[in-house]
């Protein structure tokens, strides 16, 4: 573990940019073998040689303005504490931006048996890659919050979705979701998982709760 040069190194210099960041939230593998990774700066694809990577220029995540209405209590903008988050607004061009919103900074990333790329997003709601295109998915899709923290498909193939303000399943079609309806611990999911007994446990801050699915 401590031996340095028994890793390959990964980093946005060495890269090139492949990596569009250093800090990064999560990693997925598709069936074809290529690596997602979520980070603040974009979502990242590698292959094995080649990286490749998306951002809000090429559709990931709703636009500010189409989410102005929704901001509320959860949308205090971190830059007001954090130099890391001011440095990073300005890096990405967002110093204007007086709220919890950045459409490039994925905190969580699952991939669904078609292939397609979920990615929750800090304030710019939930975003799906199909391979060739971006669909973004808001408070007006049903979503509880536009602030996404976790993401898990059970075994049934059902996404569920971990937000600031509760939980949420994708409905038939995947075009809407439900809230629901259960007296969890807490209102801020950060994680999933499914049990043998049918059942999906969701953590957060505040506590685990089980829900029966």
């Amino acid at each position: 573990l401590f031996n340095e040069s028994a890793w390959d190194l990964f980093t946005v210099e060495n890269t090139r940019g492949g990596l569009p960041n250093p800090w990064v939230y999560a990693i997925e593998q598709d069936q074809h073998g290529n690596l997602w990774f979520a980070t603040e700066g974009g979502l990242a694809r590698f292959d094995g040689r080649q990286w490749q990577n998306w951002a809000h220029k090429d559709g990931l995540g709703a636009s500010i303005e189409q989410l102005e209405s929704a901001f509320g209590e959860d949308s205090i903008d971190p830059a007001a504490t954090s130099n890391h988050h001011t440095e990073q607004k300005r890096e990405q061009g967002l110093q204007d931006v007086s709220v919890a919103y950045n459409p490039n900074y994925i905190v969580a990333l699952t991939v669904d048996s078609a292939g397609s790329v979920w990615a929750g997003t800090w304030g710019a709601g939930l975003a799906r890659y199909d391979g060739k295109q971006w669909r973004n998915y808001t408070t007006d899709n049903g979503l509880p919050s536009n602030h996404v923290f976790s993401l898990y498909i059970d075994d049934r193939q059902r996404l569920w979705v971990g937000t600031s303000k509760g939980l949420a399943r994708a409905e038939s079609g995947l075009d809407s979701f439900s809230m629901v309806e259960h007296e969890l611990a807490t209102t801020s999911i950060f994680a999933m998982a499914n049990d043998l007994a049918k059942g999906l446990w969701v953590g957060g801050y505040g506590g685990v709760s089980h829900v029966t699915v």
